[in-house]
């Protein structure tokens, strides 16, 4: 079984979606088989906890990390790609539990399409503007 590390983050400050966030990667790893090694929450704009991802998953043995939905990384597609490398880099694979497209990214490709769908979700929920908060 491969360990895994979980990362939340909430743009504001809302504990509540931290909690449903780490519930639906929670379940996403039961379903697939991974053990949790680690919990990783961030407010505001991805950046700090991206590195204490990366420092953890290298301490616990960690291979693998899980956000509930591929904007947790970045809502542009610039911050995005940004964060995904910096993940990649470190050789975790991203595995997003929740939304359109799920499961393990294991390409540029799906990663793209994956945060097609994930800038629709947002256009759904909050209209034009999916701007980093």
């Amino acid at each position: 079984m491969d360990n895994a590390i979980i990362y939340a983050r909430s743009a504001g400050n809302s504990e509540q979606q931290v909690k449903r966030q780490r519930k639906l990667c929670r379940s996403y790893l039961r379903e697939v088989g991974l053990t949790e090694v680690g919990f990783v929450a961030e407010y505001g704009h991805p950046g700090r906890g991206l590195s204490v991802v990366v420092n953890a998953a290298a301490s616990k043995g960690a291979t693998e990390v899980i956000i509930c939905d591929l904007s947790r990384l970045g809502r542009t597609s610039l911050v995005n790609l940004k964060n995904s490398n910096l993940l990649e880099e470190a050789g975790l694979t991203i595995h997003v539990a929740a939304g359109i497209v799920s499961g393990p990214v294991t390409d540029d490709d799906i990663r793209d399409k994956m945060l097609l769908f994930a800038e629709t979700d947002l256009n759904t929920l909050y209209g034009d503007d999916v701007t980093e908060r």
